[in-house]
C-alpha cells in the first residue's frame, strides 16, 4: 500500500495487416525523429547463446514469435514528460496516416 508502480518498459506490438506499416518502418520513421527505440528480446529458443550453451530450444513458439518479430520498446523513464510522451503518441499516429 505504500508503494506506486513504475512502468518501466512500454512496449506495443506493430500489426502492418492494420498499421500500414512494418515494426521496422515504425522505428526507422521514430529515430530520424530523435526518438530511440528497442527491439523487443528475442525468444529464449532463437538465442544461439543457449543453443551453444546446451539448452534445448527446439520446440515451436508462436506467441514468442509474433513478439520478438512485431514489438517494440518506446522510451521510458523517469525523466519522461506528458510533453514527450504526447511527440511520441503522435509520431506514432502521423506516420501511420502518411
Amino acid at each position: 500500500p505504500d508503494s506506486l508502480h513504475v512502468h518501466w518498459m512500454n512496449s506495443i506490438l506493430v500489426d502492418k495487416s492494420k498499421y500500414g506499416k512494418s515494426r521496422n518502418e515504425l522505428m526507422a520513421h521514430l529515430k530520424r525523429q530523435g526518438i530511440d527505440t528497442r527491439l523487443l528480446f528475442n525468444g529464449m529458443h532463437r538465442q544461439e547463446s543457449l543453443r551453444k550453451y546446451g539448452c534445448d530450444c527446439a520446440g515451436n513458439y508462436p506467441v514468442t514469435d509474433v513478439l520478438s518479430d512485431n514489438g517494440l520498446y518506446l522510451p521510458s523513464g523517469s525523466g519522461l514528460t506528458e510533453d514527450d510522451i504526447k511527440r511520441i503518441c503522435d509520431e506514432i499516429t502521423l506516420f501511420k496516416i502518411q
